[in-house]
């Protein structure tokens, strides 16, 4: 029977017709022919109409009858949904529409049965032409909305609780939800009036205050949205994820302090929330703390056990504290929690470079690019290393070129093409990279460094000690750089 519903749809949902376009069919003389044709087209639905239902008393103006007509329909609708016959209960609820076309319960429960049969754009196109032809039902247009966000129709089911809204004051609900509804279908502006009505008329709540700043945050506007997210900890200090976005908001502008201060009250309110911790480290590390980054890390080691992310995370700060060989230990634990990830070899190649021990430094980038051939990040270190060894020069250029076609921004990836292209003797090629990767990054001393030495083989000994020079200002506590001086 499933292939009859389709004729059965397009038959009455195109268009439902008014009180008076009805009557004037009703009274023409092919009255007798439509209602046998609505009868025809429900062949296999169930039962078909007696003769008692195809007959057509409504040759006359009786409202009454129409409306007694439309109640029998109704009504044997009725019997036919509770029973489970959703066709002819459609067949039904149809006819009861013709004789009663504003009728805003024949509607509904037409549209509840397509629901049903899961024809639920049917279903809609039924409620919108109650709200077209001017039926102005509250139920009606709730309904409507219902069926547009099972749809996910988000901006029409908005609509209708404007409508609705229009008609009476929406409940605290029905406020919350037409916010979020126009919040996710981009309308912020409207969302934020919506709110601006839910607190004029209720209390304060945290969940409003939250819609807001997060529509503040979508338009750009901080400092209303750090306005908002402050007002909310005066009502309620209990959220930590309001701290949490805090904090985010400070570190953008660089504020370290009160980033550090927010997210610390994150974890402290929820400290089973992995990216609290994640942060509050990336601040602490942002401020040189390493000492306070290891105390941390040591509680996250033991609050997040089997973890490899923390290990990377103190392996990296005791390399900047110079354990270079507890750091390699931390690496260690991190691959043997996790050996499918290249960040704890990219970090440990790193640490054997720092120590000369070259081949463990090669070995544990070949197993990175093992895991991942294409990361940047391994090829460009892996190219380093090999240009501080003075060996296999062309490989490194390969490995370097291939990382600046995936990141042709990053200025250290120059850097490295240019110390290796200064290693193979090519000078004048060297000098440009050099000046390329000094465009973005100016205050990386190793970079005035190489520099130096490029024009050294240049013969620009000038030059060459201006550049080492800047490299001292820049690292003032590196003796390398104050012997390049010192020896010139």
């Amino acid at each position: 029977m499933g292939y009859l519903l389709p004729m059965f749809h397009s038959l009455f949902v195109p268009h439902i017709f008014g009180k008076a376009e009805m009557q004037e069919i009703l009274r023409s003389k092919y009255n007798y022919v439509i209602i046998t044709l609505l009868g025809l087209s429900l062949i296999g639905f169930g039962s078909s109409p007696s003769e008692a239902q195809i007959e057509n008393p409504l040759l006359t103006n009786d409202e009454v009858a129409y409306h007694d007509i439309a109640l029998d329909h109704f009504l044997a609708g009725t019997i036919h949904e509770e029973a489970g016959d959703l066709l002819q209960a459609v067949y039904e609820y149809q006819l009861a529409l013709l004789f009663d076309v504003n009728s805003v319960e024949i509607r509904m429960s037409l549209a509840r049965v397509y629901d049903r049969l899961n024809q639920r754009e049917a279903a809609i196109i039924i409620l919108e032409q109650g709200r077209e032809i001017g039926v102005r039902n509250t139920d009606l247009l709730e309904m409507l909305a219902e069926y547009y966000l099972r749809l996910r129709y988000f901006s029409e089911a908005a609509d209708c609780y404007l409508e609705i809204s229009t008609i009476r004051d929406l409940e605290q609900l029905d406020l919350r939800r037409l916010a979020v509804l126009l919040n996710s279908c981009g309308r912020l502006e409207e969302a934020l009036d919506v709110y601006n009505q839910y607190l004029d008329r209720f209390e304060p709540n945290v969940d409003v205050y939250q819609g807001i700043g997060r529509i503040y945050l979508k338009l750009r506007d901080l400092e209303a949205a750090e306005r908002v997210y402050k007002q909310l900890i005066e009502i309620d200090p209990g959220y930590p994820q309001v701290f949490y976005v805090l904090g985010g908001m400070a570190a953008q502008r660089e504020d370290w302090l009160s980033a550090e201060d927010n997210f610390r009250h994150a974890v402290e309110l929820d400290s089973s929330d992995i990216e609290y911790w994640i942060s509050l480290l990336m601040i602490l590390s942002e401020q040189e703390k390493y000492e306070e980054v290891l105390e941390v890390v040591a509680i996250t080691i033991e609050r997040f056990v089997g973890l490899p992310l923390f290990y990377d995370t103190r392996s990296g700060t005791l390399e900047k504290l110079g354990r270079l060989d507890e750091a390699i230990e931390a690496a260690n634990k991190s691959i043997e929690l996790d050996s499918t990830r290249v960040s704890p070899y990219l970090i440990r190649g790193y640490l054997y470079h720092l120590l000369g021990q070259w081949e463990e430094g090669a070995a544990s980038y070949e197993r990175a690019l093992e895991i991942d051939p294409d990361s940047p990040a391994v090829l460009n270190n892996y190219a380093y290393l090999l240009s501080v060894q003075n060996y296999r020069l062309e490989d490194g250029l390969e490995m370097v070129d291939r990382a600046l076609e995936m990141s042709p921004e990053t200025p250290s990836y120059h850097d490295t093409r240019a110390w290796i292209l200064y290693r193979l003797g090519r000078l004048k090629e060297a000098l440009e990279v050099i000046k390329t990767a000094m465009k973005d990054s100016d205050d990386n001393a190793e970079i005035f460094e190489h520099l130096g030495y490029i024009y050294q083989a240049l013969g620009k000994e000038r030059k060459a000690l201006k550049a080492w020079k800047r490299a001292a200002e820049l690292e003032p506590d590196n003796e390398q750089y104050q012997q390049l001086l010192q020896s010139r």
